[in-house]
C-alpha cells in the first residue's frame, strides 16, 4: 500500500474534505427552489387564481401549499358553498396570518 508521512496524509485528507463539500454545494444547488427567484419575483405580473374555481394542481403550485393542505383547502370550499373572502381560508389547519399574507399576492375570489 501506499507509506504516506502523517503531513501528506493530512494534506490529502484536506484536499478530499474539500472536494466533497463543493460536490455537495453544487449538487444542493440544483435540487433546491431557487429562493431569490422567489424572492425577487414581480407579483403584479403574476395572473391570480380564483380560489373559488382552482384545482387541487393549480392551489398546490402556490407557495407554501402541498398536495395535501391544497386538498383540505377544496374540500373546505365544497362543504361551505365556496369562499366569499379570503379571510376564511385561516380557519383551515395549517393557514396562519404570514401563509395568508402570502397567499394572498395570488389568489383572487373573482
Amino acid at each position: 500500500m501506499l507509506n504516506l508521512t502523517r503531513q501528506e496524509r493530512i494534506v490529502l485528507l484536506v484536499f478530499f474534505s474539500v472536494l466533497f463539500f463543493g460536490l455537495t454545494l453544487t449538487y444542493l444547488a440544483k435540487i433546491i427552489p431557487q429562493v431569490d427567484y422567489i424572492q425577487n419575483l414581480d407579483i403584479s405580473s403574476v395572473q391570480k387564481i380564483n380560489i373559488n374555481k382552482a384545482s387541487a394542481i393549480q392551489i398546490e403550485k402556490l407557495p407554501g401549499v402541498g398536495a395535501k393542505l391544497a386538498q383540505t383547502i377544496i374540500n373546505f370550499r365544497d362543504a361551505n358553498g365556496g369562499f366569499k373572502n379570503l379571510e376564511e381560508l385561516k380557519l383551515i389547519k395549517g393557514i396562519k396570518d404570514k401563509k395568508l399574507a402570502t397567499l394572498k399576492e395570488y389568489l383572487t375570489l373573482e
